[in-house]
């Protein structure tokens, strides 16, 4: 949360003006990313779903929410 929003453009391989295109502010960049999260865990519920009997499946949807 406190990193300089340059570093985290250079971490990324972009320039500044390029994160700040896409995000026009630090507000916006932690709702975009918290947003993708949301997303994964959302997609990840059918597949765990079909893939483990129910307790199994919510371990480990929560091991996911956890990471």
């Amino acid at each position: 949360m406190d990193t300089p929003l340059d570093e985290v453009a250079r971490r990324a391989g972009v320039g500044i003006g390029t994160l700040y295109r896409h995000f026009r502010s630090r507000d916006a960049l932690i709702e975009a990313v918290y947003r993708a999260e949301l997303d994964h865990l959302a997609e990840a519920t059918p597949v765990l779903d079909t893939q483990h009997p129910p307790v199994e499946a919510l371990r480990a949807w929560m091991r996911l929410f956890v990471d």
